[in-house]
């Protein structure tokens, strides 16, 4: 926009020049809007920003014979202020952040200026007499290169943005698991390690859907999919506090429960199983159902080890039935 503001007097009366300036700006225009709608999640009008920058650029075209880069501005502003204003309209669907409310702040102003901008124009060129001197003035030039000076700054302010955001996604991607939201393994071990080593004393569900394969064999992957997330759903229910929850497998999943003794980790397996059980999922003419082993930590154990103790409790209650809770240790059944 700014080499636009600079060339557009060096550029009248050479058609070349003119069309290729004007694409530069026309282009500029395009992608910071296209951006600005696609940030805001709103639908992009293409073909009405596209029409107003072709019909002024025509218009642009068609006043060259008459050598006025005051009409030519004219024109541009009045094809311009659409523009602007529907792109606030589209900003203001989003003001979530600080930035959001810049650029709401950036474009109401560009379309000010845009409106504003051929009315004290049109005046110099119809009222020379009048206005003419105005011009000359501070003010004009301000005005003439003010929406320039405000894209500088919303351009950038886009591309931090954007930057900021593809860099949150790419993180969550590398921590949460695609399928159902929760922790990866790799994250929740680490955080899982990093919460043992705060508080000294936890408690670890391993949690394992029961029949699973089956499920998969004879409804089909999709339904072995709605399972999983069904399950991970009553999971991040029920972990609404300080409790750290991940699928570390495929049916699989695992809930560290800070500063809980067994008993605790025993009601929270127990409530849990009984909610994944009352979803109404079938596995065959059977509900979908879990099995949970529970290991509480013990002074000096580590992450790995804690695992391993949990882990075993949680074969021995799929081998004494399925559909039940085990603590490590003496191995006793809960349900």
């Amino acid at each position: 926009a700014l080499a636009v503001d600079i060339a557009a007097p060096l550029a009248i009366g050479h058609l070349l020049a003119s069309v290729f300036t004007y694409l530069f700006f026309a282009f500029a225009i395009y992608a910071i809007v296209k951006g600005i709608f696609l940030r805001c999640g709103q639908s992009f009008p293409a073909k009405i920003v596209a029409g107003l920058l072709v019909a002024s650029m025509l218009a642009i075209i068609a006043i060259m014979p008459l050598h006025s880069v005051a009409m030519g501005r004219v024109v541009t502003s009045l094809l311009m202020a659409p523009i602007f204003g529907i792109s606030m309209i589209a900003a203001s669907k989003r003001l979530s952040q600080a930035i959001d409310l810049f650029v709401l702040t950036n474009l109401a102003m560009g379309t000010l200026i845009m409106t504003v901008h051929p009315i004290t124009t049109g005046l110099t060129i119809l009222y020379p007499n009048i206005f003419g001197a105005y011009s000359e003035t501070v003010h004009s030039l301000v005005i003439i290169f003010s929406v320039s000076l405000l894209a500088i700054p919303l351009g950038a302010v886009l591309l931090f943005a954007t930057a900021m955001e593809i860099f949150t996604e790419l993180h969550s991607i590398s921590i949460i698991d695609g399928l159902t939201g929760l922790l990866n393994r790799s994250s929740f071990e680490e955080q899982a390690k990093q919460a043992i080593a705060e508080t000294r004393t936890a408690a670890l569900i391993v949690c394992d859907i029961d029949h699973f394969k089956r499920i998969n064999d004879t409804q089909g992957h999709a339904a072995g999919d709605d399972v999983i997330r069904a399950v991970s759903s009553k999971m991040k229910d029920m972990c609404a506090g300080r409790q750290i929850a991940g699928r570390v497998g495929g049916e699989e999943f695992c809930v560290l429960l800070p500063l809980a003794n067994t008993e605790a980790a025993s009601l929270f397996a127990e409530a849990l199983r009984l909610q994944i059980s009352m979803t109404g999922l079938k596995n065959g003419n059977k509900a979908v159902t879990v099995s949970m082993g529970i290991a509480a930590l013990t002074a000096g154990e580590d992450y790995k080890s804690l695992f391993k103790r949990a882990d075993e409790a949680l074969y021995e209650a799929k081998n004494s039935g399925r559909d039940r809770v085990c603590i490590a240790g003496h191995m006793k059944l809960v349900s």
